[in-house]
């Protein structure tokens, strides 16, 4: 059975748990939490630390604020063949279509050289 504890001053309540309230199966989910936390928390934090430095949203939600409807050109420019690698490794990886990502590339490079 839950209880439920009155915070003096908030008018809040919360529940109480003991023990008793918790199955073995419930022990195992809690065990399983607390043994992946660690790595989880890490992944969080190095995707957060990456999005910060980056300043930039994740790449799909960039990609949801382009126009589908504006018209598109076709454009050859010459680019390193590094530089190409690593944009194909990344668009792969992300599976995003490499003429949305340059076009996100393109909004980002007027928005900070305008």
């Amino acid at each position: 059975m839950i209880r439920v504890q009155h915070e003096e001053g908030t008018g809040q309540t919360r529940p109480q748990f003991t023990f008793e309230d918790f199955t073995t199966e419930d022990f195992k989910k809690i065990r399983t939490i607390i043994d992946t936390w660690d790595s989880l928390q890490a992944r969080l934090d190095q995707k957060e630390l990456a999005a910060t430095v980056l300043d930039q949203s994740p790449l799909h939600d960039r990609r949801m604020e382009l126009n589908a409807n504006s018209s598109r050109s076709r454009r050859a420019y010459k680019v390193s063949e590094e530089v190409w690698k690593q944009f194909d490794e990344i668009a792969d990886r992300d599976r995003i279509q490499k003429g949305e990502a340059l076009e996100i590339a393109l909004l980002d490079f007027i928005e900070r050289y305008r």
